[in-house]
């Protein structure tokens, strides 16, 4: 019973400090939130990057700017790895692979 209560209430902390960040998350372990996410976005769809999370830790941020995932970018989602995870994108004339944890870091509007 005591293991019980002890992840319960590991649970309720990490769920606490989940919503102060303003971030929750699904069942699944996707984030749930008013912002779209590329890793979000359907095969065969194209997006504009609004801008890459400012949480992110400043190398990868760094390292995705880099990559051409700048404002303003068209980035089509061309396909996924067998597993689904990484999938491949177009960008600025080339390709990247991007596994799902990194996506998830790219907010990303509709292409209109």
């Amino acid at each position: 019973m005591n293991h019980a209560k002890a992840s319960l209430s590991h649970v309720i902390s990490v769920l606490s400090h989940t919503q102060t960040q303003g971030r929750f998350f699904s069942r699944t372990g996707r984030r749930v939130d008013s912002r779209d996410t590329l890793d979000r976005v359907e095969t065969g769809r194209t997006s504009i990057v609004q801008e890459i999370d400012p949480q992110l830790d400043p190398t990868i941020h760094q390292r995705l700017l880099d990559l051409g995932f700048t404002p303003g970018t068209p980035i089509q989602v061309l396909r996924a790895a067998p597993l689904g995870d990484p999938r491949i994108y177009r960008l600025a004339g080339y390709e990247v692979a991007l596994r799902a944890q990194q996506a998830r870091h790219i907010v990303v509007r509709e292409d209109s």
